[in-house]
């Protein structure tokens, strides 16, 4: 194997090759100050933000800060973005606020389809599903016979809206199984309910939830990527344990803003795909849960949302965008 070129002889490369080539872009690019990231602080969207704010920053000459706008499935990140000037801000966004958002509400004040246009990947979120502490349960198998076993409707479950709410919605489908949802204003609350034993069941982020199981609040019976979490190796995939419906790998990365010119939008996506590729970037992505992601470019970036918007779109004309209650 080759030795891995340093971060910063690829930064010093990656520089040269915009300066050269840029006819505006380098201007558009000093005048980027800020990432907004629709996930509360601690969020591995906001962790992943901040290591890319950081890197890029020195890359890039300027302190570069993070704008938290959690809240309403990322409509008020989105709606921060788009009041920004042009060049003054990038989005960091999860893969549903693009694609499934657009189809949970008729009236949102931006069209993420023209006003967010892709750069690159940095992270996939895994999600973890994870039950009552008090359940004698330690695999999918035995957490479906376990609801078997109870009156149907006696079993509560929660999933934030979004794939969360409709993977598990096509989980129960799947298996035949009646629950309750519960619906919470944010996965914390649902959180202290499941170890207080008032829910039975939740899907949410492995980075969100890892640190619960491992204080004896949470059972995690699997989580929902193609591959093991790195934050729980010992715990088998949802379809390694024959549960292909709980599959989950939400795509994490950076947004450009309307009108932005190409020579910026391949200066950018060269600058953060060098940055992912740094192992201590990747290590401490791996170290709250999620995967590092490389994406090839931004026209593969946009063509690998087109594909999550089908695959998820379908399931809400099946199941409804919004979760009931």
């Amino acid at each position: 194997m080759k030795h891995p070129t340093s971060l910063l002889t690829r930064r010093a490369v990656i520089a040269g090759a915009v300066s050269l080539g840029s006819t505006g872009g380098a201007a558009a690019a000093d005048s980027i100050t800020k990432i907004i990231v629709p996930g509360s602080p601690g969020s591995s969207s906001d962790a992943s933000a901040r290591l890319v704010a950081e890197e890029l920053s020195r890359l890039r000459g300027r302190q570069i800060i993070i704008d938290n706008r959690p809240g309403a499935e990322g409509r008020l990140a989105g709606e921060a973005f788009v009041r920004s000037r042009p060049g003054e801000a990038l989005m960091f966004s999860v893969a549903s606020l693009v694609t499934i958002v657009p189809l949970m509400y008729d009236n949102l004040s931006f069209d993420p389809a023209i006003d967010m246009v892709p750069i690159t990947t940095v992270h996939t979120e895994l999600m973890a599903f994870i039950v009552d502490p008090a359940l004698p349960v330690r695999t999918m198998a035995e957490f479906v016979a376990y609801v078997r076993s109870k009156p149907p409707g006696s079993l509560a479950y929660h999933g934030a809206p979004g794939t969360p709410y409709l993977a598990f919605r096509a989980f129960l489908k799947e298996r035949n199984l009646d629950m309750l949802f519960v619906n919470y204003k944010s996965y914390p609350q649902a959180l202290l309910d499941l170890a207080a034993g008032r829910i039975t069941a939740m899907l949410a982020p492995v980075a969100g939830t890892i640190s619960a199981v491992r204080g004896g609040k949470a059972t995690l019976l699997a989580t929902s990527g193609v591959q093991r979490a790195p934050a729980a190796a010992e715990v088998a995939t949802a379809s390694e344990q024959g549960f292909p419906e709980l599959t989950i790998e939400g795509m994490g990365g950076l947004f450009g803003w309307r009108g932005i010119g190409a020579t910026e939008l391949n200066g950018l996506a060269a600058d953060i795909r060098t940055i992912v590729a740094d192992p201590a970037v990747r290590e401490k992505i791996l170290s709250f849960g999620a995967l590092p992601r490389d994406t090839p470019s931004p026209a593969d970036y946009k063509a690998q949302l087109a594909a999550y918007k089908e695959l998820w779109g379908a399931r809400v004309r099946e199941f409804g965008a919004q979760p009931p209650g």
